[in-house]
């Protein structure tokens, strides 16, 4: 018959001291109520004046347009590449990039909107070869793992016009 001691018991007495003693804090509940962010290593700002018009292979259509800070997010009609009567929500936000290399960067952005609830999201824009490779997390847990090729690229400061094969002039634009 096993017999139970102090000495058998201490490790999980231990345990319940140690987690005792911490504090407890709620997670987050409202969008204000944000933990502290862990930002590390370079960043850059360089991306401003790109303007990025592209498409998933799912068919849907969007644009970028990217400040120092900031970027614009609209999303194109389903069909006839119409632009929408208003900038899809959430319009503009801050954005977070990183130059990997010439002409690759690393794109994230957080949004916590009260409306659509909180959007992640992390793009590789790949220049070079005209794509862009997203990761993102929508309202209600939606997945999408995804890669779009770029329908028009411009980039005045870095003398970038690129228009896909058949694109023209860039859609909603006349």
């Amino acid at each position: 018959m096993y017999r139970t001691t102090i000495h058998s018991r201490l490790p999980a007495l231990l345990a319940l001291t140690v987690l005792a003693a911490l504090p407890i804090t709620a997670a987050p509940a409202r969008a204000d109520e944000v933990p502290p962010a862990e930002i590390g290593g370079p960043s850059t700002q360089e991306m401003k004046g790109l303007v990025l018009h592209y498409q998933y292979s799912t068919g849907r259509e969007y644009q970028l347009s990217f400040d120092s800070e900031t970027v614009a997010f609209v999303q194109f009609a389903e069909t006839g590449g119409r632009k929408l009567d208003k900038p899809s929500e959430p319009g503009v936000m801050h954005y977070r990039a990183r130059k990997v290399r010439d002409n690759l960067y690393l794109v994230h952005w957080i949004n916590r909107s009260p409306t659509m609830g909180n959007i992640h999201v992390a793009l590789v824009v790949d220049l070079r070869g005209h794509v862009m490779h997203c990761s993102a997390l929508m309202p209600g847990g939606i997945e999408l793992f995804d890669e779009a090729k770029f329908i028009t690229a411009d980039w005045d400061s870095h003398k970038l016009h690129w228009r896909a094969p058949g694109a023209g002039k860039a859609a909603g634009q006349g």
